[in-house]
């Protein structure tokens, strides 16, 4: 039934049914043979028809990896990112993979601007602001976000979070 459908986004469930079926013959191979021959199922070889689904279903996965890669939009490039990964889990080293994913990567990022501002009604000593900027954003960075804390003229950002100081207190205690 899915192979008559013709849609081409069905190559992926077609595959996943055909290897159903070969682990299924494969067990029923492993029975005594009166046990099979009491069954009555013809044995069948679904190599191919495996082989074919899982090309299908790669190229069907490429190629709309592709299309969302020319949209160039960020989400969409998260979307071919992940349309990608589905190409890797059927053919591993397909065509220029690799360099689609670094594109989808690149392409997908969001840039965040970090600004720490003094937002009190005090002075506060620029060594203070100078060790909030030391933020490490290593630890918050992820796959598709990155932050900074200084501009990069190189990057065009997508968005600016201000860090407003209101209030410091120090202590006695904890100097």
């Amino acid at each position: 039934e899915l192979r008559k459908s013709g849609q081409p986004n069905i190559w992926g469930a077609i595959f996943e049914l055909y290897v159903k079926q070969n682990n299924r013959q494969n067990k029923i191979k492993s029975l005594p043979y009166q046990v099979r021959n009491s069954l009555s199922i013809p044995e069948q070889n679904y190599s191919s028809n495996i082989e074919e689904a899982r090309v299908k279903a790669a190229e069907y996965h490429y190629a709309l990896a592709i299309q969302l890669l020319d949209l160039k939009d960020k989400r969409k490039a998260r979307d071919a990112y992940q349309e990608l990964n589905n190409v890797d889990y059927y053919i591993s080293n397909y065509k220029n993979v690799t360099s689609l994913k670094t594109k989808a990567l690149n392409q997908g990022k969001l840039f965040v601007l970090l600004n720490v501002r003094n937002a009190s009604n005090n002075q506060i000593p620029n060594e203070f602001l100078t060790e909030l900027e030391r933020i490490n954003t290593s630890r918050l960075n992820s796959t598709w976000v990155l932050y900074d804390l200084t501009s990069d003229a190189n990057k065009c950002y997508d968005f600016n979070i201000y860090i407003n100081v209101q209030e410091v207190r120090i202590s006695p205690e904890l100097v």
